[in-house]
């Protein structure tokens, strides 16, 4: 992009954007202008590119000229917007980086595909005496043109950056000030902007008789935010607070009067120039991401360099930004949905017929995200978590082993609990859970299958932290499930899951406990040993059950009203005596057999050569006591 000379011609803002995209140079400041800048226009076609070249955008325009925020999803969180006084038609389109600057002057009103826009090209250093002229116009706008304070702090930047430190003799025929109008009176009533710092919301209006500002969610419902007196209402600009109450859009209205043009609450922190730190080159919707092959191929590639090139996880106090900044509006609020106020994703958008790629590019991005940011690894999980809601998967098992891993790499480091936002961790954690749940259904923690298995060592790694895990916090998450071989979580799972930590944190035998219960097993602890009573009509059976679910080592004891039965364990070694035949009993297991396998039928006990009377206690039973943790004596004691 280098560029000796000035240079003026025509061309529209548009392709002036992809000329400097296509060139790859940062870009640090854009500037848009007109009567009636449309913003979703301005998302769909200007800001994906702008943000990811690293620009701040600041938009202004009339209000006179503004439309209904009918698709507008990103003013105030990606980019500044604020209105102009009345009758303000300046067309402009102002690209600043660091080596070079570039303008387009049109009409106020004038299609950005327009072709016939003035263009000039320069650099900071050296330009026409027209720029100058055009920086100084800049630098006074504010003083003229009523505005919001960090609109006007954001054009006077523009200002000084656009006029040129030396002024040659180039482009001398070129004038520009013909092309600008500072616009004519303000109306008495006009929201300019508002502004998010912390959680206040700083309005600025024009207002000559009692106003009251409302705020909305969406444009439909609106509340009273704040209210600018007669008295405060100078006719010159007003500023007025509120405590921020998640509304972003803004109006307002004097009694029985018209609504002024809505403004967007502007974050300005998330708004800045972008750090020069690694991000993908555009922004990624999901409805794009999924219907066009494409983008997904472009994204994947996007994805997989940002994730080698990012070499430490953001700052604190900037990283919802900087994750914004990194992956696009579109993955960071899939990533944390709560920072955007972001719906969950839509599992239907997922063709079934691109399942398989979707399945192989996931696996992909977890490798690659895997030692990366918190974010990175985030979006991966959220991935996984959309795929298995739209069935992707089509009734295969193997999702298991992925997302067991998934669930261990979302969740949070010391390093990063101590770090990040705690916000930000509780998601992390509770998006952890959401995989473990996901598992959990059709398995059992500890029991013998591979869904089990795999179930259980998930759990075992992630346990410390899912007791604190909010079910709430994932509910975007929290998916419906409207296709064959879905798999969806839903909260009593989480609220399940979080308990059982919880409980298992005070409790060791809180996981045996719940196997006992799953398998209707009337189990309980009493001096190391677990005691099994009920009306079943053989003891020999549960107690071999329970012994095969206790694991080893363990005591089991199980009784009714007529006989008991005791079991030890430790290792392939079990013991068994039954109090109708007085005796202890000795096997050595297989390695396809269990307690159950053993005992846990109707005919009579399997033949042993090691057979020893009850009492005394013989030294193999003894040894399988004390590792079971118990009074042999009192074991046999049961059985009287």
């Amino acid at each position: 992009m280098g560029l000796r000379t000035p240079q003026a011609g025509t061309g529209s803002p548009l392709g002036l954007l992809e000329e400097w995209a296509a060139g790859g140079a940062a870009l640090r400041e854009v500037l848009v202008t007109g009567y009636a800048v449309d913003l979703a226009e301005l998302e769909r076609r200007l800001v994906p590119t702008a943000r990811g070249l690293g620009a701040r955008i600041t938009a202004l325009s009339d209000p006179s000229g503004a439309r209904e925020p009918v698709g507008v999803r990103h003013a105030g969180l990606l980019y500044q917007h604020g209105h102009a006084g009345a009758g303000f038609e300046v067309g402009l389109l102002v690209l600043v980086g660091d080596e070079q600057v570039w303008v387009a002057f049109g009409a106020g009103d004038a299609a950005w595909d327009d072709d016939r826009w003035l263009v000039v090209r320069s650099t900071p250093e050296r330009g026409p005496l027209a720029l100058r002229e055009f920086g100084d116009w800049l630098a006074e706008l504010p003083g003229v043109v009523p505005m919001p304070s960090w609109i006007a702090d954001a054009v006077r930047v523009v200002g000084a950056a656009v006029r040129p430190d030396t002024v040659d003799d180039s482009l001398p025929d070129l004038r520009v000030a013909d092309r600008l109008r500072r616009g004519g009176a303000p109306a008495e009533t006009a929201l300019l902007g508002a502004r998010l710092t912390g959680d206040t919301v700083a309005v600025e209006l024009r207002a000559t008789s009692h106003t009251v500002v409302e705020s909305s969610p969406d444009g439909a419902a609106w509340r009273n935010a704040v209210v600018i007196t007669r008295d405060s209402a100078t006719g010159h600009t007003v500023r007025a607070e509120y405590k921020d109450n998640g509304n972003r859009l803004l109006r307002a209205r004097v009694p029985a009067g018209t609504p002024t043009a809505s403004v967007f609450v502007t974050d300005t922190e998330r708004c800045a120039p972008v750090r020069d730190l690694p991000r993908v080159s555009r922004d990624y919707p999901l409805a794009d991401l999924f219907a066009d092959h494409a983008v997904g191929r472009r994204f994947e590639a996007d994805f997989l360099r940002v994730a080698a090139e990012t070499e430490a996880e953001a700052p604190k106090a900037t990283w919802a930004r900087d994750l914004e900044n990194a992956l696009g509006p579109s993955l960071a609020a899939l990533a944390f949905p709560a920072a955007w106020r972001a719906d969950g994703p839509d599992p239907d958008l997922v063709p079934a017929e691109d399942f398989r790629l979707w399945r192989r590019r996931a696996d992909k991005l977890r490798q690659a995200a895997a030692p990366g940011p918190l974010g990175q690894r985030l979006v991966v999980a959220a991935l996984y978590a959309t795929l298995l809601a739209a069935g992707a998967w089509e009734g295969d098992e193997d999702w298991r082993e992925v997302v067991a891993e998934v669930a261990v790499a979302v969740q949070p480091s010391e390093a990063e609990l101590a770090d990040l936002p705690g916000d930000v961790t509780e998601f992390a954690v509770s998006l952890s859970a959401l995989c473990v749940a996901l598992l959990r259904q059709d398995a059992v923690f500890d029991g013998p299958g591979t869904h089990d298995r795999v179930a259980t060592t998930a759990w075992r790694r992630t346990r410390d932290l899912i007791p604190y895990a909010v079910p709430g916090a994932v509910a975007p998450l929290l998916l419906t499930a409207t296709r064959p071989h879905a798999r969806v979580a839903v909260e009593s799972e989480l609220d399940d899951l979080v308990e059982l930590a919880t409980v298992a944190e005070d409790d060791p035998d809180a996981m045996l406990r719940l196997r006992f219960a799953e398998a209707d097993i009337p189990a309980t602890r009493f001096d190391g040993a677990w005691i099994v009573e009920g009306e079943f009509r053989n003891p020999r059976r549960f107690a071999a059950r329970a012994a095969t679910l206790a694991g080893s080592p363990c005591a089991v004891v199980a009784r009714n009203a007529k006989k008991s039965t005791a079991i030890l364990r430790d290792g392939d070694l079990v013991a068994i005596a039954e109090s109708t035949v007085r005796r202890w009993r000795v096997y050595r297991l297989g390695p396809a057999s269990s307690p159950t396998t053993l005992f846990g039928g109707d005919e009579a006990l399997p033949a042993t050569r090691e057979q020893y009377p009850l009492l005394p206690i013989p030294e193999k039973v003894a040894a399988l006591a004390a590792a079971a943790g118990v009074n042999p004596t009192m074991v046999a004691a049961a059985l009287q």
